[in-house]
């Protein structure tokens, strides 16, 4: 064996007679031009590999020496298939449990079995931490399966935003303060991303001798008629004392609905879920856990395994269905805990006018299973 050469990121062929000479036991220079481009194509392949998989769970920059792990690796798997390349499966079947060897062993090595929970008292979640948990389980699967990480970043955040919108969980909730403005609109005076209101009620801070309610649509219906003025052509002026809230979806979102108009600016006191949290937006928003942070940590795993199983049901259906169970039923256990199905599922959902309940049934976790069809 020649003597190995330390592996800079773009330039694998540091070790390329030592590849050839192991798999072929001649040298580079003695193969037919055609042999060499075939040869250096496989060593240029499997180093790309490599560095994807150091990057990925050993933190490895585009500036650095690969680790000896990596190295080790980069070899075992060129070795490997050069040999199939030039003789075919059969002569192979020695290194192809070599290089397997290498790779799990150097998986191993920088990530041990990195059990979720483990992980999750010694890091935060991140894009670039589930990334580093799909690719340990993802590349020790038969088919060495790595996930692209825009994939992986992707279904993170569905999962997220599924995870998040399933109920009216407690921690969504928040005691803010609003402004109600003289032409109907509503500003939050505390910059909460508002999904609705989760209480029957909003109080007054300048009298507690009026409640501004929460009515349904078919009751603001008649109230809209009741307080309707002929005369100017438009609903009455005065404090607000009823409301409800219009989906307009889009960039529009959610509308108040107020009666009477308002005749001047308000401020009211209210409890409301927060929308789904938005991106990172920071320098680093692979690293950023921010946005995550809003998720209480008991529910990290469910998140991280949930991103898991949705990522290998493409590739690996029994193995990704594992991982959604494991979410699935972590999920369901706080319910008890977590969850407060009162007003807002109760009285703000649509109305089943045609008794159509999968509707709402599919939008809330209660029994039913995260996992779909697979």
């Amino acid at each position: 064996m020649g003597q190995d050469v330390t592996i800079s990121p773009y330039s694998p062929g540091g070790s390329r007679d030592r590849i050839i000479r192991e798999a072929l036991g001649t040298d580079y220079a003695s193969l037919t031009t055609s042999q060499q481009s075939d040869a250096t194509d496989i060593i240029n392949e499997r180093f790309d590999l490599v560095f994807e998989l150091g990057k990925r769970i050993a933190d490895i920059s585009e500036s650095s020496n690969l680790p000896s792990e990596f190295q080790h690796l980069f070899i075992e798997e060129s070795v490997y298939r050069i040999i199939v390349q030039f003789r075919g499966e059969s002569e192979a079947a020695t290194r192809r449990s070599v290089a397997d060897a290498a790779w799990n062993s150097t998986i191993s090595s920088y990530s041990g079995s990195y059990d979720v929970d483990t992980i999750l008292a010694i890091d935060n979640t991140t894009f670039k931490s589930i990334d580093k948990y799909v690719t340990s389980i993802s590349a020790r699967l038969p088919d060495r399966i790595l996930i692209p990480s825009r994939e992986i970043d992707q279904t993170v955040w569905q999962c997220f935003s599924q995870i998040w919108n399933m109920r009216s969980w407690n921690f969504r909730k928040r005691l803010t303060t609003f402004q109600i403005n003289s032409d109907g609109s509503l500003t939050n005076n505390e910059n909460y991303v508002f999904d609705q209101f989760a209480g029957r009620f909003l109080t007054y801070r300048d009298s507690t001798s009026y409640l501004l309610r929460w009515v349904n649509r078919e009751t603001m219906l008649l109230l809209q008629s009741e307080n309707w003025d002929s005369e100017t052509g438009s609903q009455g002026t005065d404090r607000p004392l009823w409301f409800t809230i219009q989906d307009e979806g889009g960039s529009a979102g959610k509308k108040i609905i107020l009666i009477p108009m308002p005749d001047k600016d308000y401020t009211v006191f209210g409890n409301i879920l927060l929308a789904t949290p938005t991106l990172p937006v920071s320098a680093s928003p692979r690293t950023d856990s921010s946005s995550f942070d809003f998720l209480p940590r008991e529910f990290h795993p469910a998140l991280w395994n949930l991103s898991l199983g949705k990522l290998l049901t493409k590739y690996d259906k029994r193995v990704g269905a594992r991982y959604l169970l494991m979410a699935n039923d972590t999920l369901n256990s706080f319910g008890t805990d977590y969850d407060d199905s009162g007003f807002p599922t109760s009285e703000i959902k649509p109305v089943d006018v045609y008794q159509d309940n999968q509707y709402m049934e599919s939008h809330y976790l209660g029994n039913t299973n995260i996992i779909g069809e697979l």
